[in-house]
């Protein structure tokens, strides 16, 4: 019995999976086919790589796959509890409409620097002619986005709750190692050394209190806020282009195909702040942070700063 590979074993049994020929498969098949013709008297000269026309063959046919498993509806998600046992009846609603539309609805979302509150947001709206219903935006480290910057951008997270948005907060932290003010290149950028990473994760720490200690600081900026958020805690790898995409006409291209957003947002699935069925999923929301289910009119926001 002729002795696989891991390699091939490995890609051809993707090959079986995907429904096609692998390379570690085609690289079999080749040279099964070249010996073959080699050893035969008077055989011709086996066909260059790459012109093989024969179909792939299981090397172990007496090896069972396992069954594909069922397909999913599109709408299938199990609903479960908040993480936070002690969640309140505004985070619970939220959580709740996330659960309702999924497979659903899509919500509209601009995400807006720390230092321009309401800058892509409003420059979306007046894009498409849709205001997007997620409101994303920064907490800061830097000298600019803390202090008085940050009652601003606490402001801005008010006033665009109350008019129907879900808020999407994401933050930059400096290292735990540092303090603010400090920048995004020599510290949210910046590594920590396993020792440190060890140290941190270490529950009852120097480190791992000094790094609750700045959460607890950030957190306590809120106040008595009753606003649910969405928060993305880890922020995602960016590359050199990162960044709102900025919208200056009907289309828009982000290293890809050029997208139609204003006729993307008349799709009955694309959720907005002025669409019907929007408002009335989000009335359980607004009940529960005490606002009335009529939302103040989109109005543009001021502007502050023109960079990051």
């Amino acid at each position: 019995m002729k002795t696989l590979r891991f390699r091939e074993i490995l890609c051809a049994l993707c090959a079986v999976l995907l429904g096609g020929m692998c390379c570690a498969a085609a690289e079999v098949q080749a040279r099964d086919a070249s010996g073959a013709a080699s050893a035969a008297p008077g055989a011709a000269e086996a066909a260059p790589r790459g012109q093989q026309q024969q179909r792939w063959a299981n090397p172990q046919p007496d090896v069972p796959y396992l069954p594909k498993p069922a397909t999913r509806p599109a709408d299938w998600i199990v609903e479960h509890d908040p993480a936070t046992p002690d969640a309140s009846p505004e985070a619970r609603s939220l959580l709740k409409f996330l659960y309702s539309i999924s497979g659903k609805h899509t919500l509209t979302g601009q995400h807006n620097y720390a230092v321009n509150q309401g800058r892509f947001t409003d420059q979306a709206r007046r894009t498409t002619g849709k205001t997007p219903a997620l409101y994303g935006t920064d907490w800061g480290s830097s000298q600019r986005e803390i202090g008085p910057g940050r009652d601003r951008i606490v402001q801005a997270l008010i006033r665009e709750h109350q008019r129907g948005s879900i808020i999407a907060l994401c933050w930059h932290e400096v290292r735990p190692i540092d303090s603010e003010p400090n920048t995004f290149q020599q510290s949210v950028k910046a590594k920590l050394s396993e020792t440190q990473w060890n140290e941190l994760l270490t529950p009852g720490s120097p480190l791992n209190q000094r790094w609750l200690d700045q959460v607890d600081v950030a957190a306590g900026r809120f106040g008595g806020g009753r606003g649910p958020t969405t928060r993305r805690v880890v922020a995602t790898a960016q590359g050199s282009g990162a960044g709102p995409t900025n919208l200056t006409g009907p289309t828009t291209r982000r290293s890809g195909p050029q997208v139609d957003v204003a006729a993307m947002v008349k799709d009955p699935r694309m959720w907005s702040l002025e669409d019907s069925g929007y408002l009335e999923a989000i009335a359980p929301i607004r009940a529960a942070s005490g606002l009335s289910a009529t939302r103040p009119a989109v109005v543009a926001p001021p502007q502050v700063g023109a960079g990051r």
